[in-house]
């Protein structure tokens, strides 16, 4: 306890220190006279204003990781792990294992341990000279095939393995892997498996009480059990259950429920995937930042931040919210200055984000395109190096060829401004 204390205390008196680094340099850029065209002023003036937006951002990131902090210590306080759900070692590498985290272990079907999925990864890209044919532990040779390990998987789970008793249950509840649809064995195995606190088997009653699989549908029953799943430390089930509290009407009580279990999954590493209907944790938290709803300070800073992290995964629904952040924070830390100022400029990555928005299938699409044409019909007017009209130029005025978001009246200027900024303004080689 007096470790928790003293971090606490470290990261409170961190916060201050950087919230005073802020002020200071804040004073700095608010002395400094506005400056409406491209000179040695206004670079000098755009370099304070980025050491300020970078003081910001790292002010803003640390307090945002006291909060996610804060709310896990919380959750463990108040459902703390069991000998069953933590302290499992990896045989090989010898790494704690979460066995909540089902998507980090590999279970060993012939004694029920388990293996990190890093060592089962290693594993599997090994030669086959060099593979491990049997259990690191009990010695067992590894099934031959995938009928062989469902088989013992069956095995394990009539011996009572709460995690093979989960993957039964839902064999049985969906009818694959050779076993027919049976509910009562799969509310049979998977209730046995819940005794345990197995978070798959908690999640997968949640789900069958929400359909009506092989008992009366219940919503109440699906979210008890999808909470107890997302108590557990289950981070699919903390998403989900996250979801259901925002989408449920009560106010700003099931709204912090939302936010509390969102910031939960995304401490557990969970994302989801983007042919979830739930979408991205990331994105959600970057949609209440960027309103400032859910009880969450309107903050840009932290909104971009986890919109650029869901819009990196391919999440299309952050792309749109990505370049409208981007567009309103660069007004908000370059106001007073000229917006194309090379190695100042976020147009390129602004139209990128609004462009991937356009050929997506979000709602926001149209929004998008109109964005990118009028950032676009701006952006060719002039070349971004000497400021010349488009119309005074005897030849069409040529873009870069990697951003496709600012253009020049030639070759010389292109490379005066790539050396000047543009090459750090421009979108990262790679990036899609």
């Amino acid at each position: 306890m007096a470790d928790t204390t003293d971090t606490i205390t470290t990261t409170i008196a961190q916060i201050e220190k950087l919230k005073e680094d802020v002020d200071a340099e804040r004073r700095i850029v608010s002395a400094l006279p506005p400056v409406h065209t491209r000179c040695e002023e206004a670079t000098l003036k755009a370099q304070h204003c980025k050491l300020l937006a970078e003081k910001e951002e790292l002010y803003e990131l640390t307090r945002e990781e006291q909060r996610i902090a804060t709310i896990a210590r919380l959750q463990e306080q108040l459902h703390p792990p069991t000998t069953d759900d933590s302290g499992h070692e990896c045989p090989i590498c010898l790494d704690t294992i979460d066995l909540q985290g089902l998507d980090t272990t590999t279970i060993l079907v012939c004694c029920g341990h388990f293996l990190c999925l890093e060592c089962t990864e290693a594993n599997a890209s090994q030669s086959e000279e060099n593979k491990m044919r049997s259990c690191p532990l009990c010695r067992a040779p590894f099934p031959r095939d995938a009928e062989e390990m469902n088989r013992k998987v069956e095995i394990l789970a009539e011996r009572g393995n709460p995690m093979a008793q989960a993957k039964v249950g839902d064999w049985y509840m969906k009818g694959v892997n050779g076993r027919p649809v049976n509910y009562a064995k799969a509310h049979q195995m998977l209730e046995r498996s819940a005794e345990n606190r197995n978070a798959l088997s908690l999640m997968l009653l949640a789900t069958a009480h929400m359909k009506g699989s092989g008992v009366p549908q219940s919503k109440s029953k699906a979210m008890m059990y999808m909470k107890k799943s997302a108590d557990v430390g289950y981070a699919v089930a903390q998403h989900i259950l996250a979801v259901q509290f925002y989408l449920k009407a009560g106010g700003k009580a099931n709204q912090r429920q939302a936010v509390f279990y969102t910031t939960l999954a995304y401490h557990n590493k969970h994302d989801g995937n983007k042919s979830s209907r739930f979408g991205s944790v990331s994105s959600q938290l970057g949609y209440w930042f960027y309103h400032g709803s859910c009880g969450l300070t309107k903050s840009l800073i932290l909104a971009k931040h986890y919109l650029e992290q869901s819009a990196a995964k391919g999440f299309e629904r952050s792309y749109y919210l990505l370049a409208k952040t981007l567009c309103e924070l660069t007004k908000l830390q370059y106001k007073d200055m000229p917006k194309d100022i090379p190695g100042y400029c976020a147009t390129p990555m602004i139209i990128h984000w609004a462009r991937k928005a356009a050929t997506s299938r979000d709602a926001n699409r149209l929004n998008a395109a109109s964005l990118v044409a009028e950032m676009e019909a701006d952006s060719k007017q002039t070349c971004a190096m000497c400021c010349g009209k488009a119309k005074s130029f005897p030849k069409p005025m040529k873009r870069c060829m990697r951003c496709k978001a600012v253009w020049y009246c030639g070759r010389k200027c292109a490379m005066k401004h790539g050396k000047q900024g543009h090459q750090k303004d421009c979108i990262p080689v790679g990036l899609k």
